[in-house]
């Protein structure tokens, strides 16, 4: 039986994903964004598609 990720495990991938990209910015699929840590989000200033488009268009 196959269990979800949790929110360790999704944001210890996120943030060796992050090391491996550096300093290009990351975008991740909303429901990704809900198995994440929210503070390692803000730490690494990642954000969902679609608030990083929202945040364009107020610019």
């Amino acid at each position: 039986m196959r269990h979800p990720p949790s929110h360790a495990i999704s944001s210890t991938l996120l943030v060796n994903f992050k090391q491996v990209v550096k300093d290009k910015p990351v975008r991740i699929h909303p429901i990704v964004s809900q198995l994440v840590d929210p503070a390692v989000l803000d730490k690494m200033k990642v954000r969902p598609v679609g608030e990083a488009e929202a945040d364009k268009r107020d610019d």
